[in-house]
């Protein structure tokens, strides 16, 4: 089968399917699905892998390229075949992409305060209980330096309000996927 989750599953280890999260997975079956549409078939070659990469390189981010060369390189591990992505000629071409397209990260800009003013304001304005809720999540968020994914899931008892301010303990975060947590 061409299905990385397939590929995941049949290991038939829990702990191994559940170390990778659920939107990687997705992402991993997204670029597979990719990689299928041009053509090609899995289990592949190194030679066929080198193909697609100088096919995607005029049109694609290299990080885009690179993280479709890990799901291939997963897929085949995880179906207990020989990884074609470690082969010399693949990488190369992959470092020759990067040199020749390679561009910064574009991160998205942050929210200004005089913005973050006229959301609070507008929200002031009509204190309905999903107003005041939402004015909350937008400073706690801001002064926090929350990303949504560990705004949205916030309960009341992760918060202890201390002397100099509040401390959230967070359960899980893009930073820290296995659940250590952090105050």
């Amino acid at each position: 089968s061409s299905d990385f989750n397939s590929a995941m599953e049949s290991v038939g280890d829990a702990y191994l399917v559940a170390a990778t999260s659920d939107n990687t997975r997705m992402a991993y079956q997204s670029d597979i699905d990719h990689f299928l549409k041009t053509g090609r078939a899995l289990p592949t070659t190194p030679l066929y892998i080198v193909s697609y990469l100088k096919e995607c390189a005029e049109t694609l981010n290299p990080r885009t390229i690179k993280r479709r060369i890990i799901a291939l390189r997963q897929y085949h591990v995880f179906s207990g075949l020989e990884d074609p992505t470690k082969a010399p000629n693949v990488i190369k071409t992959m470092q020759g992409i990067a040199r020749l397209h390679g561009t910064p990260r574009k991160q998205a800009a942050a929210i200004r305060l005089k913005d973050l003013d006229l959301m609070v304001a507008y929200l002031e304005e009509n204190p309905t209980t999903i107003n005041i809720r939402n004015r909350a999540l937008l400073l706690l968020g801001y002064f926090g330096a929350f990303r949504r994914s560990e705004l949205a899931p916030l309960t009341w008892d992760q918060m202890s309000f201390v002397s100099d301010g509040i401390v959230i303990k967070l359960m899980r975060s893009k930073t820290d996927q296995t659940g250590q947590g952090a105050d």
